[in-house]
């Protein structure tokens, strides 16, 4: 089984990216083929720069209550882990940004990082398809329609799997 995991994070030109706080983790988990067994969605409280820039909330719509009253990363890691650890031998995401955001987290909080192997999806869709894209880009060049709002992680997670679930009948997993 796969984890596809979207992460939303602190963001504007007042945030150095090492400082990005995870805000929210979007997840489902899926058969190999990209077939959704379980989604996952949790919002975080952000602790280095606990306001949120206009840019932030325009880009994903998290309005600052929200983070405001979610639980703190180390609890919300906690849970996503053992959501995750339960079916999940592999984890995957469009691109590093969200790999690296949750390791400099975890860094940041003193949680050891243990995580199973990481596939990042658009390295294999640009070894495959011959060109760089977000997911986005990826669905439009595949001729597949998006669901629900970009930059919010479960709605991310859920149409990065159905990249997958397109990649794996082209055959660019074998």
């Amino acid at each position: 089984m796969l984890a596809i995991v979207d992460i939303e994070a602190t963001c504007g030109n007042s945030i150095p990216s090492v400082e990005q706080e995870a805000i929210e983790i979007g997840a489902v988990l899926c058969t190999d083929a990209g077939e959704v067994i379980e989604p996952y969605s949790a919002l975080i409280k952000p602790s280095m720069h606990p306001q949120l820039t206009d840019f932030c909330v325009d880009l994903t719509g998290i309005q600052q209550y929200e983070v405001d009253e979610a639980p703190p990363f180390r609890d919300v890691w906690g849970e996503f882990r053992a959501w995750m650890l339960h079916g999940a031998e592999r984890w995957a995401s469009w691109g590093a940004f969200d790999k690296r955001v949750l390791q400099e987290n975890c860094r940041t909080h003193k949680i050891p990082w243990y995580m199973p192997e990481h596939v990042n999806l658009a390295h294999v869709f640009q070894r495959k398809a011959g060109r760089r894209r977000g997911s986005r880009g990826a669905m439009r060049l595949l001729g597949l329609k998006p669901s629900g709002r970009h930059h919010r992680g479960l709605d991310d997670a859920r149409n990065i799997a159905v990249i997958v679930q397109t990649m794996h009948a082209k055959g660019w997993f074998s």
